[in-house]
């Protein structure tokens, strides 16, 4: 992930600034709405201790059981949670939540993490979301790790590619393209 060195970006810090202050004062629950993949929600970010704009990637349980999933499968997207009577929809329970880890995507800086459900709250907030999303996804066209396109890159190659780009050392890079 990059970002773009343009007017809307000077405006990223202060959302980020607001988003912190309106959060921390809340409860951070998911109840009062579904929570699904592709979701734009306000995630904890830890290492800032700031809340941030993010999209659900993956739910899937901390239990052996998976929470919504049958037969081992964990939700999908599309998913949600099921109390027990059939097509009666509701959010995690506060103890659900204890139970899953959300995989997020944090759309401004491109930072990935495995939360728990409890550091996710819903993000309707019309001033949140008035800012375009400021990490833009980037691949290199033809390259791939050695196993091929299904395989992982090694810790090795990443670190090199982040040196290489100066991954967050917030210093302007320019190319021709």
């Amino acid at each position: 992930f990059v970002q773009l060195v343009i007017p809307e970006s000077k405006k990223l810090d202060p959302l980020v600034q607001k988003m912190t202050e309106f959060f921390k004062k809340r409860k951070p629950v998911v109840t009062g709405s579904d929570l699904y993949v592709n979701q734009i929600v306000a995630a904890y970010y830890a290492p800032d201790d700031t809340w941030q704009r993010a999209r659900v990637v993956h739910i899937k349980s901390k239990a052996e059981t998976p929470a919504g999933g049958v037969g081992g499968v964990g939700p999908q997207q599309g998913d949600v949670f099921r109390v027990s009577s059939p097509g009666a929809l509701h959010s995690p329970s506060v103890e659900q939540q204890a139970l899953l880890e959300v995989d997020v995507d944090f759309v401004d800086y491109g930072d990935c993490a495995t939360l728990d459900a409890r550091n996710i709250c819903p993000l309707t907030q019309k001033q949140f979301l008035d800012l375009p999303f400021q990490a833009v996804r980037l691949t290199l066209h033809g390259v791939e790790p050695i196993g091929g396109p299904a395989s992982e890159w090694p810790d090795e190659a990443i670190s090199y590619f982040e040196n290489l780009t100066m991954a967050a050392q917030w210093k302007i890079l320019h190319a021709r393209l």
